[in-house]
């Protein structure tokens, strides 16, 4: 037999008129004799009180009353617990006080189930629920689940949810200028970024072929991308540049 000390009053409720079916207990009367006999602790207390000053006349009696007195007052009745119902804690923990109040009801459409059970979802995880679209109860409780375990598995991994609740990829661009190439005692070497040199070295041979062939371009200020006067072309040997002079007194 279940025994009842004063806690979880409906679930007790729900387990002894369960045993009175299986035990064959028909009559309100040999339900009342039984139910006694489950109570200890506080609730057998206030039974033997209760019944000192006003007797239990039958297992309905004794029924609505035991609720009435171990129920939370501030809690409300049953149909405004479950209509109030709120996840506070994990989507498990929040399917298990849901289905625990909404075993205890009756009549309630599945329309109604369903619209309280997602109503009392966090937030963030309600929206998501509502943008697939469950359909019917057990589909919404399945859809919490499934974007749950999505949400933690995507915290831990990928980061943040798409708007359906799934983890979406993270795309890291940078933008801002190319360092250019450095200059040092051997020419011009490529930055990190594998960007082509500015300048060529070129050795006696080419630079003599580049002459001859009348290719050899002006010297441009790199960095700042103003061209020098076009009088004096110039083209870099070695590391050093060599060019026309201007002779004195010309």
């Amino acid at each position: 037999m279940p025994l009842f000390d004063g806690e979880d009053a409906y679930g007790w409720v729900y387990r002894v008129e369960r045993y009175f079916d299986i035990q064959g207990l028909t009559t309100t009367g040999e339900r009342l004799r039984a139910a006694v006999l489950c109570m200890e602790g506080q609730a057998l207390a206030w039974y033997r009180w209760s019944e000192g000053r006003n007797p239990f006349r039958h297992w309905e009696d004794l029924k609505a009353r035991l609720l009435e007195r171990f129920q939370p007052s501030q809690e409300g009745g049953l149909y405004e617990q479950f209509l109030a119902i709120r996840q506070e804690g994990t989507v498990r923990e929040y399917i298990g006080t849901f289905e625990t109040l909404a075993a205890q009801l009756g009549g309630i459409p599945e329309r109604g189930m369903e619209g309280t059970f997602i109503k009392g979802l966090k937030d963030e995880l309600k929206a998501s629920v509502r943008l697939l679209q469950p359909t019917g109860l057990n589909q919404a409780i399945k859809t919490a689940l499934l974007v749950d375990e999505n949400r933690v598995r995507g915290h831990g991994e990928m980061g943040r949810l798409g708007p359906r609740g799934l983890p979406q990829n993270r795309v890291t661009t940078t933008i801002g200028p190319t360092r250019p190439a450095a200059i040092t005692g051997g020419g011009m070497r490529p930055n990190s970024g594998g960007t082509k040199p500015l300048f060529k070295r070129l050795t006696e041979a080419e630079l003599a072929e580049k002459k001859s062939k009348g290719l050899c371009s002006l010297r441009q200020q790199v960095w700042t991308g103003t061209p020098l006067p076009r009088k004096n072309p110039s083209c870099f040997i070695g590391g050093r540049r060599r060019g026309r002079r201007r002779r004195r007194g010309h």
